[in-house]
């Protein structure tokens, strides 16, 4: 085997080693939300087929295993469908990860689905024309220059995703403990790598890329109150900075005073009742709080009776009291004189 076919199976191995070792981290981690926990291992699972397929290519290409012009298509066209996965589980991933949608997820299925089908089928007729991809006798791969179409449909949803992700953390506190950067980095160079090297390093930079979105996702739970699922003291105490800094106005709150020992029930149905431009968070053993960007007395009492018709289906009793921030009172002031109530 040559020195570059031994680097290459040296690199995938190491991807390989990360994401074993990181899905059992990942399985071990406590989230709130069990669909992002499976989405984010399935994209682990993906990387890890990718670099399984890697090393065979790598295996097919240095003679190593027999293989002929059928052999060696199969294997591609199973490598491509691979990438192809990838692409569209990063893509549900980050939306879900953003949104907490399945029923915007559901809305949105033909914007990702048809293209994954149409680069699906790309691959499978290409398995029998090679008009994207082919071998000649001695099984040399030949990337013909359709196939830059494919690559610009995978893209696209990189860049899809990474979009909506700018666009939302400039309207929503809780996507600013969340970047996508990391991920992107070690992806990018390792493709560079890729294309302008003879190694074969893609899988090793997305495994890198993955375990430092681990990390961003780690950071992110450090906001994050166990039993509820809401925010915690140390979210709060970030608010209260940004409040400070006039970049949070901050206009109502409500607590909700409950039993302590209904916590995690009582969250799950007030989750359902608020709206994204909302901030909940966990304040001592019994209460929960909500502040909110709105000064309308109405707007409070309804979420206030929707939380609390919820709570009652459930039979748990519940306290609530909500205020307005004072026409001479800053953000500050008013977050203050409200927590003092609470």
């Amino acid at each position: 085997m040559t020195e570059t076919g031994m680097l290459n199976i040296y690199a995938n191995t190491i991807a390989l080693i990360l994401c074993g070792g990181l899905s059992v981290l990942v399985r071990r981690f406590r989230m709130a939300d069990l669909r992002e926990k499976k989405t984010f291992l399935w994209l682990i699972y993906t990387i890890i087929m990718m670099a399984l397929f890697y090393v065979l290519c790598v295996l097919r290409d240095e003679k190593v295993i027999p293989c002929n012009k059928a052999g060696a298509m199969a294997i591609e066209t199973l490598f491509e469908l691979t990438i192809n996965m990838f692409a569209v589980e990063w893509f549900v991933y980050m939306d879900y990860k953003i949104f907490r949608s399945r029923d915007r997820i559901r809305r949105i299925a033909p914007l990702f689905t048809v293209p994954f089908v149409i680069l699906c089928l790309m691959v499978l007729v290409n398995a029998f024309t090679g008009f994207m991809l082919s071998f000649d006798e001695d099984l040399v791969l030949t990337e013909h220059s359709v196939y830059v179409i494919a690559d610009l449909f995978r893209v696209a949803y990189f860049v899809a995703s990474v979009v909506v992700l700018a666009v939302y953390r400039k309207y929503n506190e809780r996507m600013k403990f969340f970047r996508a950067l990391p991920f992107f980095v070690p992806m990018f160079i390792y493709i560079l790598i890729y294309y302008f090297t003879p190694f074969a390093t893609p899988a090793l930079g997305l495994a890198m890329g993955i375990t430092l979105l681990f990390v961003e996702m780690v950071n992110e739970q450090c906001y994050q109150d166990n039993e509820t699922g809401f925010y915690n003291n140390l979210y709060l105490d970030h608010l209260r900075r940004e409040i400070s800094k006039g970049k949070y106005n901050l206009e109502s709150a409500i607590v909700f005073r409950l039993p302590s020992d209904k916590m995690e029930e009582a969250s799950a149905g007030i989750q359902k009742q608020m709206p994204q431009s909302v901030d909940t968070i966990r304040y001592g053993e019994n209460s929960i709080i909500t502040l909110a960007r709105v000064n309308d007395r109405s707007s409070l009492h309804m979420l206030s009776e929707d939380v609390t018709d919820a709570l009652a289906a459930l039979n748990i009793e519940v306290d609530v009291n909500y205020d307005l921030k004072k026409k001479k009172e800053n953000g500050s002031e008013f977050l203050e004189r409200f927590l003092e109530k609470a």
